[in-house]
């Protein structure tokens, strides 16, 4: 997720996640969050847990900007 900060505007994105973050028959679902400022990404992760059904099956990574994420250094 990049530039998306999941406002209730964003109903496309929020039901993408919904849809893929509610199936329990596949493995962890990958989500890379990338923002500038990792309070940002905090934020933005609250907001997928509180979203999906099985918040525990995704495997979230948080990115303090693009060079962060593009270097492999998570926060």
């Amino acid at each position: 997720i990049i530039g998306c900060s999941l406002r209730d505007e964003d109903t496309f994105l929020k039901f993408a996640l919904y849809h893929f973050g509610m199936k329990k028959n596949i493995g962890n679902f990958a989500i890379k969050i990338i923002d500038k400022g990792i309070d940002n990404c905090k934020d933005i992760e609250t907001k997928i847990k509180n979203l999906v059904a099985y918040p525990d099956k995704q495997d979230i990574t948080l990115y303090d900007g693009l060079v962060a994420y593009l270097e492999g250094a998570n926060a």
